[in-house]
């Protein structure tokens, strides 16, 4: 997918009237889009006798998006009217985009006699995005009216984007005789994003009011993004006789992330009214990021007989990310009113990362007599470097008499979390 957008209002969208019940949007907007693959291999086949069961399974997935949005906005979305009941909807938003990608395989082959079951499974999955958001506000996004009753949201938004892999393999394969079920299993995810925001303010986003009733949410934000793998591997696969069941596991898993937001408010966002009784939200914001990848092999293979179940069991995870954020005040973050009966808050937010990476193995196969060398590798990388700058300019202020209730007043750079955790169960 290529899907350039590139949206502009220069006039004026209005909504004016004596008594608004119901909500209404006023926004320029470029959607996100989204892309998916689903997999689904069912193996039931049995014959007896002579009877050779060497199977090949095969699944290839992928996604590519480049993405640019650019949304401005040079005159005014304005709502004005004596009784607004319901909320009130004023953005300049590029959406967010997402990838799937979904493979399941089962294999419940059946056989009698001298039987070889040596199957082979490979998935590959990948999801691959450029996303380039730019939102330009230069004219008003303003609401005015007596009475506010139910919440507004004025925001300028880069919305956050998704990825993520997951693979199912059920081993199910059971014979009798003089068989081999040497299995191999492969599964290779990979994610890799490039997401570059920029959101400008250049004039006010106000909201005036008599009485506001219900919060409202005003913000420049640059959205979060995910990316996660998930790999399930679940072998029963069961043989009577000579049998050797002498398996290969290998699960290789990555994220890659470079993500740069840049946020800039170079006027005025405020709320002034006459009864703010909900808390308002106020706010400059680059989301936090996360990556995961998550492993499992369960290996219940079983062999009766001089069968020897010599198996390797291999799992890579990495994440790497990049971050780099930039949120500047120039303007002025206000609220104004007279009785302010809830919490504001008012805050300049670089939202932290997380990384993880989980692996679990579980061996409880049985070979009878013969040989069980089972060799057991996993590798865990988290690869984090995180540029936070934000800067206030101007006043962050709450202002006139009969504040009851607490506000916070931040500029943030949040924590980020890396862990890896892995455990090996040899029964």
């Amino acid at each position: 997918m290529n899907d350039s957008d590139f949206n502009m209002n220069v006039g004026t969208a209005n909504q004016v009237g004596f008594f608004n019940f119901g909500g209404a949007a006023q926004g320029i907007s470029s959607g996100g889009n989204g892309q998916s693959n689903t997999s689904w291999i069912t193996d039931t086949g049995g014959a007896g006798g002579w009877f050779n069961g060497n199977d090949y399974y095969s699944v290839d997935q992928g996604n590519e998006m480049l993405d640019s949005d650019a949304n401005a906005n040079v005159g005014t979305l304005n709502q004005a009217g004596l009784f607004n009941f319901g909320g009130l909807s004023q953005t300049t938003t590029s959406g967010g985009n997402g990838q799937s990608n979904t493979s399941a395989i089962e294999d419940g082959g059946f056989a009698g006699g001298w039987f070889n079951n040596n199957d082979d499974y490979r998935v590959d999955q990948f999801n691959g995005m450029a996303d380039t958001d730019e939102n330009m506000q230069v004219g008003n996004i303003a609401q005015i009216g007596g009475l506010n009753f139910a919440g507004v949201g004025q925001s300028i938004d880069s919305g956050g984007n998704g990825q993520s892999n997951t693979t199912w393999i059920g081993d199910t394969g059971f014979s009798f005789g003089l068989g081999n079920g040497n299995d191999s299993y492969l599964i290779g995810q990979s994610n890799n994003m490039f997401d570059n925001d920029a959101n400008a303010n250049g004039v006010g986003i106000s909201q005036f009011g008599g009485l506001n009733i219900a919060g409202v949410g005003q913000s420049i934000s640059s959205g979060g993004n995910g990316q996660s793998n998930t790999s399930n591997i679940s072998d029963f696969s069961l043989g009577f006789g000579a049998f050797s069941d002498n398996d290969s596991y290998e699960v290789s898993q990555f994220n890659g992330l470079y993500d740069n937001d840049q946020n800039m408010n170079l006027t005025t966002i405020q709320q002034a009214g006459f009864g703010n009784v909900a808390g308002v939200g106020q706010s400059i914001v680059s989301g936090g990021n996360g990556q995961s990848n998550t492993s499992d092999i369960s290996d219940f293979g079983l062999g009766f007989g001089a069968g020897s179940n010599n198996d390797e069991f291999n799992v890579g995870q990495q994440n790497i990310m990049f971050d780099n954020d930039i949120n500047t005040n120039v303007g002025v973050v206000a609220q104004l009113g007279f009785g302010n009966v809830a919490a504001i808050d008012q805050s300049i937010d670089s939202g932290g990362n997380g990384q993880s990476n989980t692996s679990w193995i579980g061996d409880t196969g049985f070979g009878g007599f013969g040989n069980n060398n089972d060799s057991y590798s996993v590798t865990q990388a988290n690869y984090l470097m995180d540029n936070d700058s934000n800067t206030n300019a101007a006043s962050v202020s709450q202002s006139f008499a009969f504040n009851f209730a607490g506000f916070d007043q931040d500029i943030v750079s949040g924590g980020n979390g890396q862990s890896n955790t892995s455990a090996i169960d040899d029964a």
